[in-house]
């Protein structure tokens, strides 16, 4: 995932190396308390393997954020450390307290889930002195600075393969944001058509119906004075103009609800709706 993400085969290399470091590490821990390679360590370690590998992921990922911005290699190993140093030992003690009441057992269960609980813990608290001390020195030496405005062909393969994917990501993100705000003006211009159906022009004559505020009251109105204040008010309910400038999309489906008949009669589901909006 680094590999893919990241796009450095550098930083994959020194997530690999501190993954059996931190295993040795717990395996000498356990050879000085007097335990011996079982089952049960084995499945410690073996469940630890999972978890020790976020220390170094969270650090070569902040790093190589610092990078991308422009810095020389010493500033980010130094800026991106620091920042993540609290938060980084603050998950791992959390990790490490689940395994706290296992050393409080007695009998036959003491003695099967305590060598447990140590190589997980071992292994955790190894990892995260790898993450401060192991991993910046080979980012120190491993690691490059980089030139944003090199162009993505001259990073290689894996450099091109990122931008593809941060390309599509932005796209993705774009698209989202443009369907939710064009989602956002229909239901305005929804509730403004069924407004006008039912009497919320404005007139003192007209009685207003169950989902239409009279004029200069009502939800639409208040939020209409709010935004803008000096703006007159409209002729649906008293509703002042929000001014809003939407998108494309938001801009045709608002002048195709606007414009329907006098005469249109909104849906029980559509009336529901409005109802629970306006509640």
């Amino acid at each position: 995932m680094v590999l893919l993400f990241l796009g450095s085969w550098r930083s994959t290399v020194i997530i690999a190396i501190s993954i059996p470091l931190s295993i040795l590490a717990s395996i000498i821990c356990l050879s000085a308390l007097g335990e011996t390679i079982n089952i049960m360590t084995l499945g410690g370690l073996a469940l630890a393997v999972g978890i020790l590998v976020d220390d170094a992921t969270v650090t070569i990922e902040n790093l190589n954020s610092h990078l991308e911005r422009g810095e020389d290699v010493e500033n980010a190993i130094l800026n991106g450390a620091r920042e993540i140093a609290l938060p980084a030992l603050v998950s791992t003690l959390a990790i490490c307290i689940v395994f706290v009441p296992m050393f409080m057992l007695a009998g036959i269960a003491r003695f099967l889930f305590v060598p447990l609980a140590e190589a997980v813990v071992f292994a955790m608290l190894a990892s995260y002195l790898l993450s401060r001390t192991l991993v910046p020195t080979l980012a120190k030496y491993w690691l490059q600075r980089h030139d944003p405005d090199a162009p993505h062909r001259a990073r290689g393969f894996l450099g091109r393969l990122q931008a593809r994917f941060e390309y599509g990501f932005s796209a993705l993100a774009r698209q989202l944001s443009c369907a939710a705000r064009a989602g956002a003006f229909e239901r305005h211009a929804l509730r403004r058509a069924v407004l006008a159906r039912h009497g919320g022009d404005g007139d003192p004559g007209v009685s207003h119906g169950p989902l239409s505020p009279g004029p200069g009251t009502g939800l639409l109105s208040e939020r209409g004075r709010r935004a803008d204040p000096a703006a007159p008010a409209g002729a649906h309910g008293g509703c002042a103009s929000t001014r809003r400038r939407p998108c494309a999309i938001g801009s045709r489906r608002l002048s195709a609800a606007s414009s329907r008949p006098r005469n249109w009669t909104p849906s029980s589901t559509t009336s529901a709706c409005l109802t629970a909006a306006s509640i």
